[in-house]
C-alpha cells in the first residue's frame, strides 16, 4: 500500500478535485474526523450511505414518554395524545416529532414539559398545526427546551 502525506490539496484548473475512479472506495479509520468549516457546503450528487442520523424513529398512536435523541412519527388520527418530556434533560439533548397523518390540527399532540421550562416557559407546549415536524433540544434550566423546525 502507497501512503500519500500533503497538508492541502488543489485543483490543476477550475475548481474540482476528483479523487480516485467510480466504484473505489474511501475510508476514514475510526477515531478520525472528518471537519466542515464554517460556510462550506456539501453536495450529494449520487447516493450517501452510512451516515448515522443517532435517530431512532418509532410510531405512537397513545400518549408516551419521550426519550432524548428518538424521533417520533405521531398519529393523533384517533384523538389528541400527550408526549411527556424527559425528567432529566442536559444541554443538547434533543427530541423530535412528526405528524405523520396530518392530524395534529384536529387532534392535537401535547408535549408535557414534565417540569422543565419550554421556549423559557413553564407551559406544555399545544401543537394544532397541521403536518408540523419540530425538534425541541434542551439548552438550561431558564430556558428549558428550545423548539426548533425540522
Amino acid at each position: 500500500m502507497s501512503e500519500v502525506k500533503v497538508n492541502k490539496i488543489s485543483p490543476r484548473s477550475g475548481t474540482a478535485v476528483t479523487l480516485g475512479d467510480s466504484g473505489d472506495k474511501f475510508t476514514v479509520p475510526s477515531g478520525s474526523n472528518i471537519t466542515i468549516n464554517s460556510g462550506a457546503s456539501i453536495t450529494n450528487d449520487g447516493t450517501a450511505t452510512g451516515f448515522d442520523t443517532g435517530l431512532s424513529y418509532s410510531e405512537k398512536t397513545s400518549s408516551f414518554s419521550a426519550v432524548s435523541g428518538n424521533a417520533y412519527i405521531v398519529n393523533t388520527s384517533g384523538g389528541a395524545i400527550t408526549a411527556t418530556l424527559p425528567s432529566s434533560a442536559s444541554i443538547g439533548d434533543q427530541v423530535h416529532f412528526i405528524d405523520g397523518t396530518g392530524s395534529f390540527n384536529t387532534n392535537n399532540l401535547i408535549v408535557n414539559r414534565n417540569s422543565k421550562n419550554i421556549q423559557g416557559v413553564a407551559e406544555n407546549l399545544n401543537v394544532s398545526i397541521q403536518r408540523a415536524g419540530f425538534s425541541l433540544i434542551y439548552y438550561n434550566a431558564t430556558n428549558g427546551w428550545i423548539l426548533k423546525d425540522v
